[in-house]
C-alpha cells in the first residue's frame, strides 16, 4: 500500500471521527447533475443542490452560477460516509454569511439567471463573488434605457445593473445604469402636479418638447379642459412656438416605459389664448 493511500485513509478516519472538532471546509471542484463534488482535505464528497448554503427557485440557476463557485469552500457537516470508497455525503446548509448593504443608485455586477419577454431575473451575489451568499435581483424591460441591449442579453451573461429598491419579497429592483442616469436620478415622479419649464426644440417640421431641457415630453392638448379655448387655438399655439423658447407646463403624468412626461398647458397660458 502506498504512502499516498495510507495518508488518505488516515485523513478520512480523522475527519469522520466524532472527536474531530475543526471546521470541515468543503472545497467545490465540479458540477454534477444533482449537485457539486467537493473535497475536505483531499477526501471526496458530494453536496446536493438542496444541501448548498442557499436555495434557488429553479435548479437550473445552479448550472448558471456553477463556474463562479468552483474552488469556493464552505463549512460543511458529514451526513454519511462510505468507508470502502471513502466518499462523503455533505451538507453546507449551516454556512453563514454577513449581509450585504445595497445602496440606491450604486452599480452591482450580476449574472442573468432567467430571461422572459418582459424582464429578467439576475443573481446579484456575483458582485461580492458570493462572499455574502445569494441575492436575487430583477430588471423589467422598461427599466432598460436602450431596449436593444435587453434583446441581446442572454442567460449566463454578466451584466452591471443599478440598484433601485428592495421589493416586498426581498428581491432587488434594478435597472440599466443609463436608465438611472437619465431618468430615476432626476426623480421624475416628484414632478407630477408641478409646473415646470419646458424647452421647445424645432427639428425641421417636427417640434420636440423637453421638460427641464432634459425629459422628453408630450403636450396633450386633447385632454385640456377649457371651455373658452378651441382646439384650433391650441394647435395654432403649438405650431407658433419658436425654437429654444421656454414655456411653462403642468406635469400630469409620467411614463416609465417611454421615459416621457405628459404635459398640460397651465391655466395662465390658457388665459392668454383667450385674448
Amino acid at each position: 500500500m502506498s504512502a499516498y493511500s495510507d495518508g488518505l485513509k488516515s485523513t478520512y478516519k480523522r475527519i469522520t471521527s466524532n472527536s474531530y472538532n475543526d471546521i470541515r471546509w468543503a472545497k467545490i471542484y465540479k458540477l454534477t447533475p444533482e449537485g457539486f463534488k467537493a473535497k475536505i482535505q483531499r477526501i471526496k464528497g458530494v453536496i446536493a443542490f438542496d444541501k448548498m448554503p442557499w436555495a434557488y427557485k429553479n435548479e437550473k440557476h445552479w448550472i448558471t452560477v456553477a463556474p463562479y463557485l468552483i474552488q469556493k469552500a464552505y463549512a460543511s457537516e458529514i451526513l454519511s460516509s462510505d468507508d470502502k470508497s471513502m466518499m462523503l455525503s455533505l451538507s453546507a446548509k449551516n454556512q453563514t454569511f454577513t449581509s450585504k448593504n445595497y445602496t440606491p443608485g450604486q452599480l452591482y455586477k450580476c449574472v442573468i439567471l432567467e430571461k422572459e419577454t418582459e424582464g429578467m431575473l439576475v443573481e446579484a451575489g456575483l458582485d461580492s463573488r458570493f462572499k455574502n451568499g445569494s441575492q436575487y435581483g430583477q430588471v423589467i424591460l422598461s427599466d432598460f434605457w436602450n431596449q436593444h441591449d435587453f434583446t441581446l442579453a442572454k442567460v449566463g451573461d454578466e451584466i452591471t445593473l443599478c440598484f433601485l429598491e428592495h421589493l416586498e419579497d426581498g428581491i432587488l429592483a434594478m435597472c440599466q445604469p443609463s436608465k438611472y442616469t437619465h431618468w430615476y436620478r432626476h426623480k421624475p415622479h416628484n414632478l407630477i402636479g408641478n409646473t415646470i419649464p419646458v424647452t421647445v426644440h424645432k427639428e425641421g417640421t417636427e417640434t420636440l418638447l423637453k421638460g427641464y431641457d432634459h425629459f422628453n415630453s408630450e403636450l396633450h392638448m386633447d385632454n385640456i379642459l377649457h371651455e373658452k379655448v378651441s382646439m384650433q387655438q391650441l394647435e395654432l399655439y403649438f405650431q407658433n412656438l419658436n425654437d429654444k423658447e421656454v414655456i411653462s407646463c403642468l406635469v400630469s403624468d409620467i411614463d416609465h416605459s417611454t421615459h416621457q412626461l405628459s404635459l398640460l398647458l397651465t391655466p395662465e397660458a390658457l388665459t392668454q389664448l383667450d385674448n
